[in-house]
């Protein structure tokens, strides 16, 4: 059995009363996108930009502009590829976290790319690039856009995972040049989920313990407890929103010179529906010759 080191526990039962929620299933077809797109102030018209058909997604590009949109999860993605991370030799941006998070939301209110009341600022990143002239000490480091990372909330707690996440990215004149999205749209409450039904986290750090026992790593450490929601990335199918405990791990090997990232998902109540982590796979065998 691996050693498992729980870096960062929960300080106070986080349970309250939640809901199981249904979500909806993305419709994602032409007439979706080309509607899309319009709404990002493009033609939005096959007869002036051009359709572009993937496996996980559909895409349309008008002059410098493309947007896709995910077929599993209806994630959103716009770019302005003429100034997404394009440096011009000259611009250095200046801007307030509190000027950038203030500009995204109108960007989200206008597009109405998601419910303000959902959102939640979690960092302001800034893409740097540098230049250093011959003979010179110190390299010159200039601004050139900027991205503000929102999570999403749902009845007041936090949704975890690589969805519930929305990034808007500006440039200096405080334009959108740029929308990532995955933030599914909820359908109905499945069912209430009282405090008294959920497990606590004692339970789910057993629980954790349980499914990793047969671990192949050495050393796995927890990096912390969340309780909230869950949802998906991009390419996953998901049609229920659930209370679970999201635990973010490292797994070493090889003396710690070898480290891989996890994230374990457990739902956290009693009755939940489904599953959110697959099954494990059974190792096909080869037969015995005789």
């Amino acid at each position: 059995m691996p050693n498992i080191i729980f870096e960062k526990r929960l300080e106070a039962d986080p349970r309250k009363d939640t809901n199981i929620y249904k979500l909806k299933a993305p419709r994602v077809n032409e007439a979706l996108l080309l509607q899309s797109a319009r709404r990002f102030g493009l033609a939005g018209d096959r007869r002036v930009g051009q359709l572009v058909l993937e496996p996980h997604e559909i895409g349309y590009t008008e002059g410098s502009f493309t947007l896709t949109l995910g077929k599993r999860s209806g994630a959103i993605r716009f770019m302005d590829m003429m100034k997404f991370q394009l440096d011009d030799g000259k611009t250095n941006i200046r801007m307030s976290d509190e000027n950038a998070i203030k500009t995204a939301k109108e960007f989200i209110r206008k597009y109405d790319l998601a419910s303000l009341r959902e959102c939640k600022p979690l960092r302001v990143t800034r893409l740097r690039v540098g230049t250093l002239k011959v003979g010179a000490r110190r390299a010159q480091e200039r601004v050139i856009d900027v991205g503000v990372l929102f999570q999403r909330f749902v009845d007041g707690l936090p949704v975890f995972g690589p969805g519930g996440k929305m990034m808007v990215y500006l440039d200096k004149n405080r334009d959108l040049i740029g929308v990532d999205r995955v933030w599914r749209d909820i359908s109905s409450v499945s069912r209430p989920v009282l405090k008294r039904e959920l497990h606590t986290p004692e339970w789910a750090e057993s629980s954790l313990k349980r499914s990793l026992a047969r671990s192949t790593s050495p050393k796995i450490r927890v990096k912390e407890m969340q309780f909230g929601y869950f949802e998906g990335g991009i390419c996953d199918i998901q049609r229920t929103m659930q209370p679970a405990y999201v635990m973010p791990l490292r797994l070493h090997a090889a003396e710690d010179k070898m480290v891989m990232r996890s994230l374990h998902v457990i739902p956290a109540a009693e009755r939940p529906v489904g599953r959110i982590m697959p099954r494990k796979q059974r190792r096909a065998t080869e037969p015995v010759r005789r």
